[in-house]
Parts: structure tokens; C-alpha cells; sequence
């Protein structure tokens, strides 16, 4: 193998890697695929020994088995429009236990199905659980409905005739849509832990198994800091637990540069922490920003920038109010063309993609910005520039 073919089959390795961390049930359709099957081995040891993770491939799709550090609130599953993903508005507690439900109802189900067949069987669950759905509601068949467009998005359900808006609209068995029902990613979709070597509660949600001892807890603290590296927008040294930060600091050089390479990334280190910077033209993140559509990004950056005027002036924390009076004076000066909402919900959409991505905490009513947000600080170039003419000019006086 030449250099350029090795470095040809790096950056495929590189495409392959974040494509299964952006889409943990890849299809045989998806075309990273055959790079995966192609390299099955590698990839599967590469993210056992980075990350933790388990990877299954099979001859249809590729399932990277995650294990979470924490529990988000902030990465929902979203209701199927039109746009970007990150537009999609979130799923209700209802769609869950729908969702929930629907699994179960795929599993029960033969090879291929209609919607029809599939919302009664969900119904049937239902009722053995107590949970009220019914069907001639508008609103539970459009809920339903979510829930198998999402499914169908994960490639566990296969529209072949048929489109579901006509049934949520009529609930008429002559506007049902036709099913194939993919089982195998289904069976790898659902995926039980592993109690067995389980040492706690907590490690059958967020750990996995390790061995135990010194090896098995050093193991265990390098995939809890390097899923954070990964999974998340900044990985902040002061909400480590002290041996976290024992440990990763004693490897950040390396530990940093090695998964950046890995992926495709450049790490930005700061003395509160390291983000993980992803240039390329397809960003390996669920939430564009900063961006300049749609109109909750602009409003976004524009509030970030107004909360580090607020830390400039020496205020720590804010209320939500102060926000609230922020994007007032934003509308004020920008009106309609910024957006046409008001300025709690200008505020509130502002703030939950701040706390997404890493920018702000958010306590009850009060708003803590974390150091990150200072890379969206407005800085005059002309008041910048003459202090660094002031600088050099007291230099100069002391030659």
C-alpha cells in the first residue's frame, strides 16, 4: 500500500467513524457501509478501545452500541418535517410511551403489515398497560403516526405503498400504508445491558462492565473522559470528579490530539477545558451552531453576545428576565426581520440551545454562562486595535 492509498483509506476510516457516531443504526444504504463491512474488525476494536463502545455489523446495517456518561435532557428524539433535523420539534412524553409501544408492536409483527394492523396492535398493548389511545382521535393517530415516521427513519420500517397522512386524516383502512418490517435492525435497535459483571445500578445505564481492580476503574475513567471529548461541546475540567481530572490531566496532550486525529477534528484547549472544533462540511453534531438560519440561531448568537456584555460588566449570573429584557431590545432594534415571536419565547429558544450546546447552565429561573461562550464575545476591531497601539506605545516609552 502506497502513502496515498493509506491516507485515502484513513479519511474513509475517518468518514465511517463519524457516521456511526452520528447514525449509531447505519443501513447497508448509507454510503459509509461498505467501508464499515470492508473494515469491521478495525473499526470495532478502534471503538472498543477509544470510546467503550460496541460495534455490530451485520449484512444490512451496522449498530454502534453507545454507553451515555450522564443522562440529557437536551438531545430528544424529533417529530419528522420538513428542514433540518435540528429544527424538528421534540417529542412529547406521549410520543415516548408511544414510541415505547411501537416496538414492541414491530416485534410482534409478521415480515410486512399496514399502518392499520400496526396502530391496532399498539392500541392493544396499550390497553394492557392502562395507557388511553384511541383511535378515532385525530391527534392520537397523528401521534402515532410521528412515532412510525420516526421508526422509519431508523430504517426499522419500510414504507412501500401508501402514505400515512391519509390515514391520520380519515383513519380508513383505504388510506393505510404498507409496511415492511425490518427485524434485524430491530433486534439490534433494542439492546439490553449486560447485568452480568455489573458491579452497581448506574453501570447498567451509563458504564457498561468492566473488569475489576485498578485496570478495570483506569479503563473506566478513560472512556467516561473521552465519551465526553466526543459527545459532547466542551468537556469542562471543573465538572470532573476529582479523579477524572487526575487522570485526564496527567493524558490531555495526547488524549485530546489522538481523538481529533481519529475524527477528523481540531482540539481547542483552554484552561477550563477542551472542545472538540469540527470544520468540515459536514459537521459531525445534531445541532448546527453557530449558524444563520433559522431564526432561533441568530437570536442565539445575538444573546450570547449581549450575556457577555452582562460578564463584562461583572454580573456572574442572570435571571431569565434579564434575557427576556435582552431580546426586547433586540426585537426593538431588529423588529420582524429578526423573528416575529415574542421575547420570552425569543429568550427561552435562545437559552436551551446555549445550555445544549455547553454556553450557559441553567438553574430553576437563573443562568450561569460557562467559559465557552466568551469564543461568541463581540469584540470591537477599532477599540481593539488602539489598545494594542496603547500597548505598544508604553513599550516603547520604557526602551
Amino acid at each position: 500500500m502506497t502513502a496515498l492509498d493509506a491516507e485515502e483509506l484513513e479519511e474513509r476510516l475517518r468518514d465511517a467513524r463519524r457516521a456511526l457516531l452520528s447514525r449509531p443504526l447505519l443501513l447497508a444504504g448509507d454510503p459509509v457501509f461498505g467501508t464499515v463491512r470492508a473494515h469491521a474488525e478495525r473499526l470495532r476494536s478502534e471503538f472498543q478501545r477509544e470510546l467503550g463502545y460496541e460495534l455490530v455489523v451485520r449484512a444490512g446495517h451496522a449498530r454502534l452500541r453507545k454507553r451515555s456518561h450522564e443522562l440529557r435532557t437536551d438531545r430528544p428524539a424529533r417529530i419528522a418535517r420538513s428542514g433540518h433535523p435540528d429544527t424538528w420539534q421534540p417529542f412529547t412524553r406521549r410520543h415516548y410511551v408511544l414510541f415505547a409501544l411501537a416496538l414492541a408492536a414491530c416485534e410482534r409483527a409478521r415480515a410486512q403489515t399496514t399502518i392499520g394492523l400496526l396502530a391496532e396492535e399498539v392500541r392493544s398493548l396499550a390497553a394492557e398497560d392502562g395507557i388511553a389511545l384511541d383511535l378515532e382521535r385525530l391527534e392520537d393517530r397523528r401521534c402515532l403516526a410521528d412515532v412510525f415516521q420516526f421508526l422509519s427513519g431508523l430504517g426499522v420500517l419500510v414504507a412501500i405503498a401508501g402514505h400515512a397522512d391519509g390515514w391520520v386524516r380519515t383513519g380508513s383502512e383505504e388510506d393505510e400504508t404498507l409496511f415492511d418490517v425490518m427485524h434485524s435492525p430491530l433486534d439490534d435497535l433494542i439492546v439490553a445491558p449486560r447485568v452480568v459483571g455489573a458491579r452497581e445500578a448506574r453501570d447498567l445505564v451509563y458504564g457498561g462492565v468492566y473488569p475489576g481492580g485498578e485496570e478495570g476503574d483506569a479503563l473506566r475513567r478513560s472512556h467516561r473522559v473521552s465519551r465526553r471529548l466526543v459527545e459532547d461541546p466542551v468537556l469542562y475540567l471543573a465538572e470532573l470528579s476529582d479523579a477524572d481530572r487526575a487522570h485526564y490531566l496527567k493524558v490531555r496532550g495526547s488524549r485530546d490530539t489522538g481523538l481529533a486525529a481519529w475524527l477528523g477534528l481540531e482540539a481547542e484547549r483552554r484552561r477550563e477545558g477542551t472542545a472538540l472544533i469540527d470544520g468540515s462540511a459536514e459537521p459531525l453534531t445534531d445541532v448546527r451552531f453557530p449558524a444563520a438560519r433559522p431564526w432561533t440561531r441568530q437570536v442565539t448568537l445575538l444573546l450570547a453576545e449581549a450575556i457577555c456584555g452582562r460578564v463584562r460588566g461583572g454580573q456572574s449570573r442572570m435571571t431569565l428576565s434579564d434575557l427576556v429584557a435582552d431580546c426586547s431590545a433586540l426585537h426593538a432594534r431588529w423588529g420582524d426581520a429578526l423573528c416575529g415571536e415574542e421575547p420570552e419565547e425569543m429568550a427561552a429558544r435562545a437559552v436551551e440551545i446555549l445550555a445544549a450546546m455547553r454556553l450557559v447552565r441553567v438553574t430553576g429561573s437563573e443562568v450561569v454562562p460557562l467559559p465557552a461562550i466568551a469564543r461568541l464575545n463581540y469584540v470591537d476591531m477599532t477599540e481593539a486595535q488602539q489598545r494594542l497601539d496603547d500597548e505598544l506605545t508604553f513599550a516603547l516609552e520604557d526602551l
